[in-house]
């Protein structure tokens, strides 16, 4: 699991809870399993860009959005070096 993969899970997760929506309504909206899915939210699954644009449709957002905030969440999971 890369940093990468996980801050995107962590925002399909956030998306999908701003929407409302438990992990199996979005799974079936966006014709996935909800294992699928699941995978894709703990970071163990990096999403395809068909993938992305499926669960951008469902939680009302864009793919630039989700790319952002993982982007985001990625810059944040770094560890800051110590300044003197």
């Amino acid at each position: 699991m890369t940093a990468k993969t996980r801050a995107m899970g962590l925002a399909s997760a956030y998306h999908r809870r701003l929407s409302g929506l438990s992990v199996d309504t979005a799974a079936a909206c966006a014709h996935m399993q909800p294992e699928e899915l699941a995978a894709i939210e703990a970071g163990t699954v990096a999403p395809s860009s068909d993938v992305l644009s499926s669960l951008a449709e469902v939680y009302r957002t864009s793919v630039t959005e989700l790319l952002a905030r993982s982007g985001w969440i990625a810059d944040r999971s770094r560890p800051t070096p110590w300044r003197w």
